[in-house]
């Protein structure tokens, strides 16, 4: 049986984890423009943004990777790094089963697939768990888009954007300039042929 990783960190500090986890969350840009790569993992995109947490005093980060190949395949994270190096809560819309070995559950209920969420016990251990929406096939078939799965990551995380419910993504190759199409001017106007 492979070791339990445990955060210490979070052990030793575990109701600032809960006001973390629990409190109400701001992501201060929207929309949220994927157009970075990721410097270690050239397929993946990468954003990174800050957001504020309503009563500690902390800066916060939220992060969404989207692998640039399968734009299914996509991770929220919410971190805080003067807490801690490591997320504190996130999202994984593919990818391998996660190991709840940890907990006292029976073996065949231990294994869980994507997609699911990742948040921390009491004891440190990391755990993988399902919302309702996410066991109905149906429902997690719609969230496989990253701009429709937002929506849930926001209500499961008590997350809200700057000036709306929930924060806009939009995906852009690096490099890429955003231009709006404005279907009431015609391009060819004033030209003779």
């Amino acid at each position: 049986m492979a070791k339990v990783k445990i955060n210490n960190n979070i052990k030793s500090n575990y109701d600032t984890y809960k006001v973390l986890v629990e409190g109400g969350k701001t992501i201060l840009v929207s929309p949220i423009v994927v157009d970075q790569t990721k410097s270690n993992h050239k397929t993946i995109k990468e954003k990174v943004v800050q957001a504020k947490h309503e009563s500690l005093e902390k800066d916060l980060e939220f992060v969404v990777q989207i692998k640039a190949d399968d734009p299914t395949d996509f991770k929220f994270k919410l971190k805080c790094p003067a807490f801690d190096n490591s997320y504190f809560f996130r999202y994984d819309s593919a990818g391998a089963c996660h190991r709840n070995s940890g907990l006292d559950v029976p073996i065949d209920q231990q294994r869980v697939p994507t997609p699911h969420f990742h948040k921390f016990m009491q004891t440190g251990e990391e755990i993988a768990y399902k919302t309702e929406v996410l066991k109905d096939q149906k429902q997690a078939e719609v969230l496989e888009d990253v701009s429709l799965c937002i929506a849930h990551f926001c209500t499961e995380s008590n997350t809200k954007g700057n000036s709306a419910d929930t924060p806009e993504i939009e995906v852009q190759s690096p490099g890429t300039l955003p231009f709006v199409y404005e279907s009431d001017i015609d391009p060819l106007s004033g030209i003779n042929f």
